[in-house]
């Protein structure tokens, strides 16, 4: 097999790797942003929960007993969902943001 052959096949392999973490990028982000619209005010923080449970392509983590936030690693933290309590554990904002 020739030199020229070998760099083809790369091309090929390494743009075909590109083109499957595009599509997950893609549906990463799709999934942060969607979950994200359906929290409303005055939802309560269980539902919020379940509904993060749901996720395939991202996670959520706590860092106030106040707040949430939603976030891909696949999309390298660049698309988040801040959730936003009040005392009563209902949803007071929900605020999709993209780095």
């Amino acid at each position: 097999m020739s030199v020229n052959v070998k760099h083809l096949y790369l091309a090929v392999f390494v743009g075909l790797l590109l083109v499957i973490y595009g599509f997950i990028y893609n549906e990463a982000r799709k999934e942060v942003y969607f979950l994200c619209s359906n929290f409303v005010e005055g939802m309560p923080k269980v539902i919020v929960e379940e509904q993060l449970a749901t996720a395939q392509w991202s996670t959520a983590i706590e860092p106030h007993a106040r707040e949430l936030i939603s976030y891909s690693a696949l999309n390298l933290y660049i698309h988040q969902c801040t959730i936003e309590f009040d005392l009563q554990r209902k949803v007071t904002s929900a605020k999709y943001t993209s780095f």
